[in-house]
């Protein structure tokens, strides 16, 4: 009998509020995962979610050469692909990248059987499961995107991904991950989560993971930040507040080799109108201002700038 593909089953991830029920330490970027199976009668037969644990050093090793504007030798960062081999990594506009296709699997969210305890360290999915019909294999749908949102204090995006199950036998889900670029051509790791009791998909029913990438206030993390990433992360273009002192406030970005970068020399950065002087809108930067800090905020509340003079400073490297 024909083997049915469910890879167009009408399930869609919904824009999620912020989550508070999972903590955040201080200083941390997080993640929630969430899981739901559905019948192909788009009844939930199984959900739940919990805090991602698993961020691995890859994530962070791409963050610090998109935001120190790393370009050409020897300022290249080595980092460890799926395949086990170091790239040589700059700044890219292909940089966080997971924007897969239908039965794409060299990126976006990954599901395997794998059951070791995460570490930071992983680099590749320990067992991964394959795309198609047979024996332990699922169906992958292209990779989607909720836009950023936030509810005052905590800003996230969501990736949503469905995995069809259309063989003859259940299929156990344990381990979950996200591949993202650095380079074209260039594939790594970076979160890798474990079920213990794993996630079955019985045959005909579709599982959806989401992974909602967040940041507080509390922790120092705004919107535009977060907005970043999911351009990075979506390659769609978005509508980001602009630290300007003329024309619109809200630019449209699109994935850029810049985007993130918090150094000089200045390019497009996602927040910068390209008036930068110095590098004055990029890096760290200091204020007067004492009001509560909003995720929407822009720019500092009595930004001080630049030179001597009256609330001037002078700002190196």
């Amino acid at each position: 009998m024909e083997k049915k593909s469910l890879i167009g089953a009408d399930i869609q991830a919904d824009k999620l509020k912020p989550d508070k029920s999972i903590d955040l330490e201080p200083g941390e970027i997080g993640a929630v995962l969430e899981f739901t199976v559905k019948d192909k009668d788009g009844n939930i037969t199984n959900h739940g979610e919990m805090k991602s644990k698993s961020f691995t050093k890859q994530f962070l090793q791409l963050l610090w050469v998109q935001m120190g504007g790393l370009t050409l030798e020897p300022t290249a960062v080595e980092i460890k692909d799926t395949a086990g081999d170091l790239q040589r990594i700059t700044r890219s506009a292909y940089t966080f990248r997971c924007n897969a296709g239908n039965t794409v699997t060299t990126h976006g969210m990954m599901v395997g059987m794998g059951t070791t305890v995460p570490a930071i360290d992983n680099y590749v999915m320990e067992d991964p499961i394959a795309h198609g019909t047979g024996a332990d294999e699922l169906q992958y749908s292209a990779v989607t995107f909720g836009a950023p949102s936030n509810d005052g204090t905590i800003s996230q995006f969501t990736i949503t991904r469905n995995f069809a199950n259309g063989g003859a036998n259940p299929v156990t889900v344990y381990e979950i991950g996200l591949y993202t670029m650095g380079e074209s051509g260039k594939y790594f790791l970076t979160i890798r989560d474990v079920i213990g009791a794993g996630i079955a998909v019985p045959n005909g029913q579709t599982l959806t993971l989401n992974y909602r990438l967040q940041g507080s206030i509390d922790n120092g993390y705004l919107e535009n930040f977060i907005s970043l990433l999911y351009v990075q992360h979506s390659t769609l273009n978005y509508g980001i507040l602009a630290m300007v002192t003329s024309g619109a406030p809200l630019l449209t970005v699109s994935d850029h080799a810049s985007n993130l970068q918090a150094v000089s020399p200045p390019r497009e950065l996602a927040i910068n109108t390209g008036l930068d002087i110095a590098g004055l809108y990029l890096g760290i930067l200091i204020g007067t201002g004492n009001t509560a800090v909003n995720p929407d905020d822009a720019d500092l509340a009595g930004r001080i700038g630049h030179l001597l003079g009256t609330l001037m400073a002078q700002f190196a490297p």
